[in-house]
């Protein structure tokens, strides 16, 4: 009974263990440390008290004599080992045993960080913005445009004349007229 049920519990625990297997691309390895319980053999030492034939009779004939011996036991204890284990690579989370990229907003190892681009996306392994919104730049996306310049990452060239200045985001012309801005 007992080698049946050990052998159903090896089929149980390989089977869930074949299954938790990543397939697919984007799986990278790297090396950690498991804590494992193994059983170990002990040499245990104990006192036996046992009697042999003797000439007291007070004792019935029977005499205590000590001996020391070896008793085998078996404990479990934890140890470390260096396994290899196989992950999703940066930028990417396991999503029903296969890799897939960072969703819009994530970056990082299981795209666990949030991008802090000014609501954009960013680079899923570096988390480096790729693009700003229309009127900003920097990185993290933070600034706005240099005067002279306007749209994503401020990449355009404002076409104001004399000077004129323009509209970060639009590139419109802008005046000020009366204290009021007037877009043109």
């Amino acid at each position: 009974m007992k080698i049946v049920l050990g052998g159903i519990y090896l089929f149980i625990l390989l089977f869930s263990i074949s299954n938790s297997q990543l397939t697919g691309d984007n799986i990278c390895t790297k090396e950690v440390d498991k804590t494992i319980y193994v059983t170990k053999k002990v040499n245990q030492i104990v006192q036996l008290v046992t009697t042999q034939a003797c000439p007291d009779f007070t004792r019935g004939f029977r005499c205590p004599v000590k001996k020391t011996g070896t008793k085998v036991t078996y404990k479990t204890v934890p140890e470390i080992k260096r396994v290899i284990e196989t992950i999703c690579c940066e930028g990417y989370s396991e999503v029903d045993g296969q890799c897939k990229q960072c969703e819009y907003g994530k970056w990082g190892p299981n795209c666990k960080k949030t991008c802090d681009c000014n609501g954009n996306s960013c680079d899923p392994v570096s988390g480096l913005c790729l693009y700003c919104p229309a009127g900003f730049t920097g990185e993290k996306c933070s600034e706005t445009c240099p005067e002279g310049k306007y749209g994503e990452n401020c990449l355009l060239t404002c076409l104001c004349e004399n000077g004129g200045k323009c509209d970060a985001v639009t590139g419109e012309f802008v005046a000020s007229i009366n204290g009021s801005n007037v877009r043109f």
